[in-house]
């Protein structure tokens, strides 16, 4: 989880971090989703592009990979700052 290239490697395979896990934005079940990747975030991604406005994206534009680059980046930081208020 914690592999320095691990948010970037997953973005180009067209996957979002989640709290619930992997979020496949290439799967034609994302076509038709107007939701954020995550509705929690606050990154700038989650708050002006759709799941289905990603999925056309990923499969024809390497710029959505920079996108969810930018997301999954966020999500690690939520999630490790979340790990500093518990411990």
């Amino acid at each position: 989880m914690y592999d320095c290239v691990f948010p970037s490697r997953t973005a180009r395979f067209g996957t979002a971090l989640i709290p619930e896990g992997l979020l496949r934005l290439k799967t034609s079940a994302m076509a038709a989703d107007y939701r954020p990747v995550d509705p929690e975030c606050d990154c700038l991604v989650c708050k002006n592009y759709s799941r289905a406005h990603l999925h056309a994206k990923i499969t024809k534009e390497p710029h959505a990979a920079s996108l969810l680059t930018y997301h999954n980046i966020r999500f690690q930081m939520r999630l490790c700052q979340d790990m500093h208020k518990v411990g």
